[in-house]
């Protein structure tokens, strides 16, 4: 017997519940749906707003008033026009073309060639092969040592000078 007693363990007793915990749950939860519970009463009309009027097209001033403030640079600080390049000739000699272009020299591979332009302005340089369009000038011929651009009936030849 002694064998079965010490077998037998004593059974926690468990605490009693308590009353308050529980209470403030259920008192939370059912303040949190008292809106959704409740029907739904009418605002009285004191308290209610008025419709909103119809919006009213404001006069705006003629598109060609805005011509300057539309050719302004978007991304710019201050949006103020870009300097104008200096239209004096380059100081390292390169030749110009239709005077906003340094011609920096002619690239061949094989038959073909192209003109290698630079921007007065700066910016990027463009490599150009005869046929390509510079603004509104044809390139027709780009040679052993000078560029041949043309525009209607104008035409006009830059010289490549060599490196002395």
């Amino acid at each position: 017997m002694s064998e079965i007693r010490s077998a037998m363990l004593p059974v926690p007793r468990r605490a009693p519940l308590r009353p308050f915990p529980l209470l403030l749950a259920a008192f939370c939860l059912a303040l949190a749906a008292w809106p959704w519970l409740m029907p739904r009463t009418d605002l009285p009309a004191s308290i209610k707003t008025p419709p909103a009027e119809a919006p009213v097209a404001l006069p705006l001033p003629p598109l060609d008033s805005l011509r300057e403030t539309m050719r302004r640079p978007l991304f710019e600080s201050l949006r103020q026009p870009a300097a104008k390049p200096a239209t004096a000739p380059p100081q390292d000699g390169a030749p110009l073309v239709l005077g906003r272009y340094r011609l920096l020299g002619i690239v061949g591979s094989g038959g073909r060639r192209s003109a290698l332009l630079a921007p007065l302005a700066g910016g990027a340089s463009r490599l150009l092969a005869a046929g390509d369009m510079l603004e509104d000038w044809r390139i027709t011929q780009v040679g052993e040592a000078d560029l041949t651009l043309m525009r209607g009936s104008e035409s006009q030849t830059v010289a490549l000078r060599h490196a002395r």
